[in-house]
């Protein structure tokens, strides 16, 4: 985690299921849900901009660098946080990761 992030957990009490992250990326709160990367990744193709990825989860059964998928779910751009904290955030939200 970066020291301009910081990462909160809403969790459903009666099986702790992660449903609402509660996050700070440079300065500013965002709110994320595995609803809400499921709405935004929907009809989204993998992303192809030539560039090499390591990291992935799947959505909609589309492999997505998890990068694109944080860029895509808050609508920020992808230099605003590293890969350290997409994956600290789609963990918490139980996706697997995918290394290639």
């Amino acid at each position: 985690m970066n020291h301009n992030s910081y990462y909160g957990i809403m969790k459903v009490k009666t099986n702790m299921e992660v449903i609402q992250m509660n996050v700070v990326i440079g300065g500013t709160r965002y709110s994320i849900t595995k609803k809400q990367i499921e709405k935004a990744m929907k009809g989204v193709p993998a992303e192809h901009d030539g560039i090499r990825r390591k990291y992935f989860i799947k959505v909609h059964g589309v492999e997505y660098p998890i990068k694109y998928v944080i860029e895509k779910t808050l609508k920020i751009p992808a230099m605003e946080f590293t890969t350290r904290d997409a994956w600290s955030i789609l963990k918490r939200l139980d996706y697997k990761l995918i290394t290639r």
